[in-house]
């Protein structure tokens, strides 16, 4: 991305800060949620908005939890003569509609909403943020069917190396004492925050 274009929009936007390409809007407490601005070389740009949770582990921040915005306004066609404040201000004029439902996303229960929206889906990695914040919430019976369905599927290609040890490490917490669980994925938004620079 553009440094002179990512200013404009940070400038035009006061809440937000980036993270390896990602705006996202402040305050975050366990998630980010806000646009991306994907560049495709020498056609223009694809428009996202997403969210992403904290507390599941990661290696880096992904779309797995977002959506293109649709047609038109999903895709920003190139001008070489356009300044970067003319591109900044049409971006943030394409994303405008959707921003309220997107930082509805950044609380616990909007992202519930949002996960549970997608719901049916075989994406493995949406399974585990459903247990993972159904915990934060304090609804831990409910916590314990997806976790075991994680459990159960655990050999698909889908799973990071090390991610198999974090979700017995959560069922093992779970089954002592919610509280435990809790503070577990805690520590391991405060790693996420640390790991991509997150205020």
């Amino acid at each position: 991305m553009n440094r002179s274009f990512a200013r404009e929009v940070l400038k035009l936007r006061p809440r937000w800060q980036l993270a390896e390409g990602y705006f996202y809007q402040l305050p975050v407490e366990h998630l980010l949620c806000g646009f991306v601005y994907e560049k495709i070389p020498y056609s223009g740009a694809y428009l996202w908005h997403y969210a992403f949770p904290l507390y599941v582990p990661s290696d880096f921040i992904h779309l797995g939890f977002g959506d293109r915005l649709p047609h038109p306004q999903g895709f920003m066609p190139r001008d070489p003569h356009r300044q970067a404040l003319a591109e900044a201000a049409e971006f943030i004029c394409r994303i405008a509609p959707y921003e309220a439902d997107t930082y509805s996303w950044g609380s616990l229960p909007g992202f519930l909403t949002l996960l549970e929206s997608k719901r049916g889906s075989e994406y493995l990695p949406r399974t585990v943020a459903h247990a993972l914040t159904l915990i934060l919430l304090g609804r831990y019976g409910e916590a314990e069917t997806p976790l075991n369905d994680v459990a159960r599927h655990a050999d698909r290609d889908q799973i990071p190396p090390g991610f198999v040890e974090s979700m017995e490490e959560i069922r093992a917490d779970l089954a002592r004492d919610g509280e435990q669980a809790v503070e577990c994925l805690k520590r391991w938004e405060a790693d996420s925050k640390t790991r991509f620079g997150i205020r």
